[in-house]
């Protein structure tokens, strides 16, 4: 972690490490707040961590803030 102007902390988030948490979290649902949460971070960056791991294959966008997980073993779509 690194310290930023305004007290702020940086912190760089392992993709891999959050999709494997929430595939292991057994969740089909999660909202972009809840990985926030999660993760300790702001909505915002929240909402983009899930939009990476979106064009990683590892969730997919339900609706404005919420993403289905995709498991391995799931198609990437079902219509």
């Amino acid at each position: 972690m690194a310290a930023v102007p305004g007290g702020e902390m940086k912190v760089k988030v392992r993709l891999a490490v959050v999709a494997a948490i929430l595939r292991g979290s057994g969740r089909r649902y999660v909202s972009v707040r809840e990985v926030g949460e999660l993760l300790g971070v702001t909505n915002r960056t929240a909402g983009r961590i899930l939009a990476r791991l979106e064009r990683e294959g590892v969730v997919s966008r339900y609706s404005k803030r919420t993403y289905r997980v995709l498991h391995p073993e799931s198609p990437r779509s079902l219509g």
